[in-house]
């Protein structure tokens, strides 16, 4: 039996496509999964504790995203509004942009600025990802975290904020200094 003809191949297959078509919608929730570690034969990617390499991971190594560009740039997204640092710094490592990830409207940075996500952020600004990129909003990067931090409050965010004023982010796209140090007393009092 051919490979074409083995049944397993035909739902792996539509298992990848139906990956590749909730990367383009956004569906970053319902594709969690791909990203865990998993039983995936871990190639040349990091030992992992807990796992292997993500079926993410996996099917890069399979070059499975050779013809998908655009779905490797949504995959480091996803990654990124996970948490999976480690697979969003796999791809990285492997050539993907770490602008990557705008066809949902944000970026893998806004994305983890978003999330709370401090690693990710740390990650994404070592490898050069661009601050003042727009959201699909009009907001920068720190202009999203701004906005978590009040509306979907996680525990990073101060610090994620701090790391992008840090970084070179400009607060005066925001308000200013002021603006950003109201929105942290603001965070600080509604988790004390």
């Amino acid at each position: 039996m051919s490979r074409s003809d083995d049944p397993s191949t035909g739902a792996e297959e539509r298992r990848f496509q139906q990956a590749l078509a909730g990367l383009s919608a956004g569906d970053f929730t319902a594709l969690a999964p791909l990203f865990a570690p998993g039983d995936a034969p871990s190639g040349d990617t990091p030992g992992r504790a807990g796992g292997g390499a993500s079926q993410i991971e996996a099917w890069f190594l399979e070059d499975r995203f050779l013809d998908q560009p655009g779905a490797a740039a949504e995959a480091v997204a996803c990654a990124c509004f996970l948490g999976r640092t480690q697979v969003a710094a796999f791809l990285l490592d492997r050539g993907v942009d770490p602008a990557a990830g705008m066809a949902t409207g944000m970026s893998a940075l806004h994305y983890a600025a978003s999330a709370g996500h401090l690693d990710v952020v740390k990650l994404l600004i070592q490898r050069g990802a661009p601050m003042e990129l727009k959201n699909r909003f009009g907001g920068t990067v720190l202009d999203q975290a701004l906005y978590s931090a009040l509306n979907e409050p996680r525990p990073d965010h101060p610090r994620i904020i701090e790391a992008l004023l840090a970084a070179g982010a400009d607060a005066e796209a925001v308000g200013g200094l002021e603006a950003v140090r109201e929105v942290l007393r603001r965070h600080e009092r509604s988790h004390s």
